[in-house]
């Protein structure tokens, strides 16, 4: 289990330090630092391949053993890492991206399924707590580990690249110690079993992913206007036309995907867990807790990036993260603890309202335009987030026989990840769309006539920081206050869930 727990750990790093070195990519890249809804793609690219591969990776590891497809897995996530370091724009880096998320993707529920196989039912629940710990330990890490390396290279251009360089050599030396620690003895029959693995179901459901995901993320200048949010240097969404093309192959591809499940010998998503009702609410609350988790995540960068300046972007954001991560951490370990003493209803409604409450109280925190004051509502939030983590898990394998195991543990934890893509490409849409309508209202900035250029940059910096930034901070606010709308919404089908699993 150290191996399979050390690369977990690696893959979520690679997750979380995007939020402290993004700012540097998009510098040395020359991206346009106003195109957000293209640029995001760095961090939807590795979540939508991280998505695709979990359930390819819960199946085949029931299918053909977990050792094979943890090395599998582990190889292309390395890949991946060096096309991320060699990458030379945006696109190659989208691409590289997604590569290292679809190995990175299928690395937690193997680990999941290893706990199935090597622990009792009795004891599961605190083995996820560990993994889940161990997973958030990597959040944590990975927006310091990004600042450390930042601060280190000092005034070298492109520093973010070795983020991705030092990925190698641990993740070669993780590879040895699972060749020599993780038996093969499951590795039977896999050229015959292998047959049953479900390729047209994952495709359909990749690109039901994909294609909802770019239009979500075009959709934000819907009825947007000349003089909005693009007037300050931003260009048009090359596929902002292309909505209803982009929402109708979404729409296929889902329905495919669901009748496909329907009639596969060996569907991704086993039909008699789907007529669960618990394992169902469980799905729907994930994808509202993982929508929460990653608007905290991406929420908290982007404030340090519109309030502070300089070089203490990296650490800053780095720091006001810690307590968010910190929280789900500690909170996640105490989980299974608490379950042998608390009943699981009430851990999961504690969770749900901490949440909600820590969420809703940055709103008005952030009034002061102050980043520091927004650690307590990100504590409690985090702690709310944690609670919830292993009771989330740990149902999948309650549910599962032993020959679904891998594939019930992956689905829960593609449904989380689903509301974090999701949740990310909606948070884009909402914060262009309200950036385009309450800056439409300002008069646009130009140089008079005889103005010098000195002027007239200085009253365009005048202008951002006295106008234009406290807009953008308002949006923020207001999608803080939908994750605690989310947060409270799936209050209803835990219970739900609870309900059920007593009646």
């Amino acid at each position: 289990m150290l191996a399979a727990l050390s690369a977990v750990f690696l893959g979520a790093i690679d997750l979380s330090i995007i939020a402290t070195i993004l700012p540097s990519i998009v510098s040395e890249l020359n991206i346009n630092t106003a195109d957000i809804d293209r640029y995001i793609w760095i961090v939807n690219a590795y979540l939508i391949a991280y998505i695709a591969a979990i359930p390819l990776a819960g199946r085949i590891s029931d299918l053909v053993g977990r050792r094979r497809v943890f090395l599998a897995c582990l190889g292309i996530f390395l890949i991946g890492s060096v096309l991320c370091a060699t990458s030379s724009s945006l696109e190659n880096l989208i691409l590289a991206r997604a590569v290292q998320g679809f190995g990175g993707g299928g690395l937690l529920p193997v680990t999941i399924a290893l706990a199935g196989d090597l622990f009792s039912r009795k004891q599961q629940l605190g083995v996820i707590g560990t993994i889940a710990s161990v997973e958030t330990l990597g959040w944590i890490v990975g927006p310091s580990y990004g600042a450390v390396i930042t601060t280190l290279s000092g005034n070298a251009s492109e520093a973010w690249r070795w983020v991705f360089w030092l990925n190698v050599p641990i993740g070669i030396a993780v590879i040895w110690f699972t060749r020599h620690h993780i038996a093969k003895a499951d590795e039977t029959g896999s050229s015959h079993r292998l047959r049953q693995l479900d390729i047209p179901g994952a495709l359909l459901l990749t690109g039901a992913i994909v294609f909802a995901s770019l239009g979500l993320t075009s959709s934000g200048e819907i009825f947007g206007t000349t003089n909005g949010l693009r007037a300050f240097g931003g260009t048009p969404n090359p596929l902002a036309d292309q909505l209803p093309v982009l929402g109708a192959v979404a729409i296929v591809c889902l329905a495919g995907f669901w009748f496909r499940q329907r009639s596969a010998s060996s569907p991704i998503l086993p039909s008699e867990m789907l007529g669960d009702r618990r394992f169902v609410a469980a799905i729907v609350a994930n994808f509202l807790i993982g929508t929460v988790m990653m608007i905290g995540i991406v929420n908290v960068p982007v404030v340090v990036t519109l309030l502070i300046s300089g070089g203490d972007v990296s650490w800053t954001s780095a720091l006001l993260l810690a307590p968010l991560t910190v929280g789900i951490a500690v909170a996640a370990a105490l989980g299974g603890k608490l379950g042998e003493r608390v009943s699981a209803s009430t851990i999961v409604l504690a969770g749900t309202i901490l949440s909600a409450c820590g969420m809703l109280s940055l709103y008005p925190l952030l009034e002061a335009l102050n980043v520091w004051l927004m650690i307590p509502g990100l504590t409690i939030a985090g702690l709310g987030i944690g609670l919830l983590l292993p009771p989330l898990s740990s149902i999948s394998l309650n549910l599962a026989t032993d020959q679904h195991r891998g594939v019930a543990s992956s689905t829960l934890i593609m449904v989380r990840l689903l509301g974090m893509t999701i949740g990310i490409s909606g948070l884009s849409a909402v914060g262009v769309f309200r950036l385009q309508r309450l800056t439409d209202r300002l008069e646009p900035i130009t140089q008079s006539s005889g103005e010098s250029t000195a002027l007239f940059l200085a009253r365009q910096q005048e202008f951002l920081i006295e106008r234009a930034i406290p807009l953008a901070v308002q949006v923020l606010q207001e999608t803080f206050a939908i994750a605690a709308v989310l947060a409270l919404l799936a209050t209803i089908p835990l219970l739900r869930m609870q309900k059920s699993g007593s009646a």
